[in-house]
């Protein structure tokens, strides 16, 4: 399940991915805000990401890193999207993700689910 985030202050999560399974959050952030994260997997995972999808539905890649049990950064939002961290866990094994992530403000939301006061 995926989440959409309009970018919290500092929010932490340890979550299970399911063999051949991936976990996603989304987050509606603005040009020029920061987003930093940090994670520790239980095993190496075949892909992290940080992404976001045009009005075309083209995929835009932030940055990517294969083969990778932890990871960290910092980077400026370029525009007005709703960016996702996604890990994938393509084995035959579940593995346990802890991520920590720090933005500007905002709230947990499933995706999907409208904002409050929307």
């Amino acid at each position: 399940m995926a989440f959409l985030i309009a970018a919290s202050p500092a929010l932490a999560e340890s979550v299970v991915i399911k063999a051949n399974d991936v976990h996603e959050l989304c987050f509606n952030m603005k040009a020029g805000e920061e987003l930093s994260y940090d994670f520790k997997a239980s095993t190496k995972l075949d892909d992290f990401n940080i992404h976001y999808h045009d009005a075309a539905d083209k995929t835009h890649y932030i940055e990517q890193k294969t083969d990778v049990a932890s990871g960290n950064g910092v980077f400026t939002i370029p525009a007005d999207e709703n960016y996702c961290l996604m890990w994938l866990n393509d084995s035959w094994h579940t593995a346990t993700i802890e991520y920590n992530y720090t933005s500007a403000k905002g709230t947990l939301i499933p995706a999907g689910m409208p904002e409050s006061g929307k």
